[in-house]
């Protein structure tokens, strides 16, 4: 229950803190981990399996895909070894929403047990169609077209409520099959780790701590906003490398792996995070087809973004990002020039509209 600590995993989890590459960390052979897949599908599939290829692969996840019976499916694995089974959260949701209409891969098999194997998986339908982020990059993406789309499918995401906020109790699903949220409040999540993000932003020479010392106070001050009477599914990273297309197409949103019961403002918070106006106005307009905006809904968006900002900027700066080497996975249009410098401003951007539009 490791995330009873985490405000977000990717930055707060027990390995975060290491600058050294995880496929550094691990002496595990890659020959040995594809054994392992291929045991895996086996299991699953048979006898039938016919040929196991590796994946593309990122931090601690390795992933496959597996050509059975003329068919293709995706093998993703943790195999960093942290006592993390939010991999059972995440299909659960994945599964809620195909229900729904929302489109995510279908789960085949979900396994956090490691009692067979020293590894967590999950296997779902492959989607045959790249991240829209590299269509973005090469400016071929139809922003708008896409936004819209994906606006349209949060609000169904958003519509799924359950008890509690933040991650959802793993334990309590995998004995009850009853999903809910670790915290009593939303504020008790959203204010998590708060501290220790602001105090990273500070030294590590990003910001001067008086900027930052301004941000804490005025985040407190609009902790009010923070008050929800109640949480629904929000993804959390809501980003063009985790939606699968075409130019003008959205085929799977992927990565629920940090999705909690929260505000549905804080997906739009994050989108703001990595998009120009007109971006995050289109994926507004997908949002609000049928339902009206409350009159806080965008001050919370900017809240938001700037809560997801600090953290961001301190991981940045912590794994070398502003490297451009490093970062260059993340690069967008908005920031093909400095990431460094993008952040900060997207940072001081947020402070601005909460002084002038917030509480």
């Amino acid at each position: 229950m490791t995330r009873r600590t985490a405000y977000y995993w990717k930055c707060d989890e027990p390995t975060a803190l290491s600058t050294v590459p995880f496929d550094e960390q691990n002496d595990g052979s890659t020959d040995d981990w594809t054994a392992c897949a291929t045991e895996i599908a086996r299991d699953v599939f048979g006898d039938s399996l016919l040929t196991v290829e590796p994946g593309p692969s990122h931090n601690r996840h390795l992933t496959y895909l597996l050509h059975c019976d003329g068919a293709t499916y995706f093998l993703r694995s943790d195999v960093s070894g942290v006592p993390d089974d939010y991999m059972l959260a995440e299909s659960h949701l994945m599964e809620l929403l195909r229900a729904r209409g929302v489109p995510v891969p279908a789960v085949l098999a979900t396994d956090v047990s490691r009692s067979r194997w020293p590894l967590i998986y999950q296997i779902c339908e492959w989607v045959p169609y790249s991240s829209l982020h590299l269509y973005d990059q090469r400016n071929e993406l139809d922003r708008v077209a896409i936004a819209e789309q994906l606006g349209a499918s949060l609000a169904t995401v958003h519509d799924v409520t359950a008890p509690g906020y933040g991650y959802v109790d793993t334990q309590a699903l995998a004995e009850t099959e009853v999903m809910r949220g670790l915290d009593a409040s939303y504020t008790d999540y959203f204010t998590r780790r708060l501290e220790d993000h602001l105090d990273e932003l500070a030294a590590s020479g990003l910001m001067p701590l008086k900027e930052v010392d301004a941000i804490c106070d005025l985040i407190h001050r609009h902790l009010p906003l923070t008050q929800l009477a109640q949480g629904c599914v929000v993804h959390r990273d809501v980003a063009f490398w985790n939606v699968l297309g075409e130019p003008q197409c959205v085929r799977a949103i992927i990565d629920w792996e940090d999705a909690v019961l929260g505000d549905p403002a804080d997906d739009v918070g994050v989108f703001n995070c990595f998009y120009d106006q007109t971006t995050v106005q289109a994926l507004l307009r997908g949002y609000t087809r049928d339902r009206t905006l409350a009159d806080e809904f965008l001050p919370r968006v900017w809240l938001h973004t700037l809560r997801n900002m600090v953290w961001k900027a301190a991981l940045r700066h912590r794994m070398n990002y502003f490297d451009t080497a490093n970062g260059a996975f993340i690069l967008s249009r908005e920031n093909t020039v400095c990431l460094r410098t993008f952040t900060l401003e997207r940072i001081r951007e947020a402070v601005r509209f909460l002084q002038e539009e917030g509480l």
